[in-house]
């Protein structure tokens, strides 16, 4: 049960509720003592450990926060965990591939007019999102 396995590694009943719902942060330490209580093989539990530990990171955009939309952190997150990416485009070059000069030509031709600050913070986002690539 949650109690029993709380008290295996000192922790409450609702902290292994969090753990095990991915509703809060989590503490590798923890996480550790969870997986040599519950049988986990050594190669497992380095697994979990070290997902544990990564979980605090935060990407490379975190300081770019003040100019990129609450709504690209997912297609950030995913696109930094990415292995492979396939792309179709036969209007413009994919984001990725773009050359600064080429990017920074796309935002000038912006519907909606930007300060050319501005344009400078997209276009060094997408430059920094491009590193993913080395």
């Amino acid at each position: 049960t949650l109690e029993e396995a709380g008290q295996l590694v000192g922790v409450s009943k609702a902290t292994v509720s969090r753990y095990e719902t991915q509703a809060g942060p989590v503490k590798w330490i923890v996480v550790d003592a969870l997986c040599r209580e519950y049988g986990a093989t050594d190669a497992e539990r380095e697994a979990v450990v070290r997902l544990a530990k990564d979980a605090k990171q935060q990407g490379w955009w975190s300081s770019f926060a003040d100019s990129i939309p609450e709504s690209m952190n997912l297609l950030l997150t995913l696109e930094d965990e990415a292995v492979r990416e396939d792309h179709f485009s036969c209007v413009y070059v994919p984001g990725l591939l773009q050359t600064r000069a080429y990017s920074t030509a796309l935002q000038k031709a912006n519907e909606i007019p930007l300060e050319p600050t501005e344009i400078e913070r997209l276009v060094d986002i997408r430059m920094k999102r491009q590193e993913i690539l080395t």
